[in-house]
């Protein structure tokens, strides 16, 4: 009789687990397929934490690290102080940290 418990028991939490990660599941790609992105920005499975910003347009050191479901500014394109992705050309001249001399 305990050991019928036992295995009551974990399987009770075994479909708590699985029901907990199809809830999971389905909020994830609800979100993945609701998010939209803003102008000039392109959303991505696995983007990068080295976005370009107008004070690092060319970011050099970067980590590897995946966040996920997130839009990032499309290429040629810098993050802005006030959120939003402009032509790298048109960031303010004192903004801009330029390292292309440094990429290869």
């Amino acid at each position: 009789f305990v050991l019928v418990t036992f295995t009551l028991s974990k399987m009770n939490l075994f479909l708590l687990v699985l029901i907990l990660a199809a809830i999971f599941n389905s909020s994830l790609c609800y979100t993945m397929v609701m998010r939209r992105c803003g102008q000039n920005e392109e959303l991505k499975n696995c983007g990068s934490n080295c976005e370009s910003t107008c004070e690092n347009p060319y970011p050099v050191v970067c980590s590897y690290q995946c966040i996920l479901n997130v839009c990032e500014c499309a290429k040629g394109y810098a993050r802005h102080f006030n959120g939003r992705c402009i032509p790298i050309s048109q960031c303010d001249n004192n903004q801009v940290n330029d390292h292309r001399q440094y990429v290869k």
